[in-house]
């Protein structure tokens, strides 16, 4: 039987066929842009890694100084394009998904040019977000520096004694003291990572609350919150998928560099074109997975944002008819001339 409302709800593996429905369904439109954001990555790299090797050609392998100020400027610059792409590219997805929840025509050039139009608050949410998970993660490496110092004098006091027969005292107190410190260093990183997690699911939806209500940024932020609130589980699952394949990338391809790494301090001399071309490779690739997690994890997080509101204020859902209560019956109406009506 077909679902009467066509934004919810949702469970979790409706969630992801859905997702991946529309990707096959519109291929040229989520591929549209899903290459842009590719092209500026790659782009901008290309530019970075040119200028760098005409840099090193040109100035003195002994003025480090000198690479620095003429290198820094330009990774600056590529990086604020490449943030300013990724958040037309957020709005982007979030409007083409729109589109085809309701069969609407949409192109990759109209979606862009409506996220275009919405830069600033976009870039306006993602700077407040930025903002507020690196004052969490400052509140929280305080409470573990806090929590380290008492851990590390209650360890030296075990370790050395308490200066009578009574105190306590290990044999081998300084092994004692170390496996303790990095059991309780696993449990705070295990509940760093989680209570970072928390804080990106809290404000998953800011963006589709953005520009769905037309909200500015502190604004849909809270709106974010106020959905988010009790109901996280789809985003957890979405979420969890996508950390999961950037984990894989990352194991796949960090052992990859370190060798090359290692090979670029033991090469004397210019290095091979094969090198370059290999280190290239990898980027690319890289650049192709995050391209693609961008735009699945955009129309996915969209859904979700439509389904926390079916779910808690039934949004698009058919209208509740109001009953009408019986009227009392009106009085006859006579037709004849008025000079026929009876005086009494």
């Amino acid at each position: 039987m077909p679902q009467s409302n066509i934004y919810g709800p949702l469970t979790v593996g409706r969630m992801f066929e859905r997702t991946g429905a529309l990707l096959r369904e519109y291929p040229q439109l989520f591929l549209g842009i899903g290459l842009l954001m590719l092209g500026v990555e790659l782009v901008v790299s290309g530019i970075l890694g040119g200028s760098e090797l005409w840099i090193n050609r040109v100035t003195d392998e002994t003025a480090p100084l000198a690479k620095a100020m003429l290198i820094v400027p330009l990774s600056l610059l590529g990086g604020a394009l490449i943030y300013i792409f990724a958040q037309i590219v957020k709005g982007a997805v979030f409007y083409a998904t729109q589109a085809k929840l309701t069969d609407r025509p949409m192109t990759v050039g109209e979606a862009c040019r409506l996220a275009a139009e919405r830069l600033g608050r976009l870039i306006g949410i993602s700077i407040l977000v930025a903002l507020r998970i690196l004052g969490f993660v400052l509140l929280l490496y305080v409470a573990f520096a806090v929590l380290a110092v008492i851990l590390v004098l209650i360890l030296g006091v075990f370790a050395h004694g308490m200066g009578n027969p009574s105190g306590f005292q290990f044999s081998r107190g300084h092994l004692a003291g170390m496996g303790i410190f990095l059991g309780l260093f696993i449990v705070l990183g295990i509940a760093y990572v989680a209570i970072l997690f928390w804080l990106v699911l809290r404000y998953a939806v800011a963006i589709p609350a953005a520009l769905e209500e037309n909200l500015f940024a502190g604004d849909a932020i809270r709106r974010s919150i106020q959905l988010t609130r009790g109901d996280k589980g789809r985003l957890a699952a979405l979420f969890a998928v996508v950390f999961g394949i950037y984990i894989a990338v990352v194991a796949m391809t960090m052992p990859m560099q370190l060798m090359m790494a290692h090979a670029a301090r033991g090469h004397l001399g210019v290095l091979p074109p094969a090198f370059h071309l290999f280190a290239a490779l990898i980027s690319i690739f890289g650049s192709i997975v995050s391209s693609a997690m961008v735009v699945f994890a955009g129309v996915a997080t969209t859904l979700c944002y439509y389904d926390l509101r079916v779910r808690k204020e039934g949004f698009g859902g058919a209208a509740v008819a109001v009953p009408t209560l019986p009227s009392a019956p009106l009085p006859p109406v006579l037709d004849g001339p008025i000079e026929d009506l009876p005086i009494s």
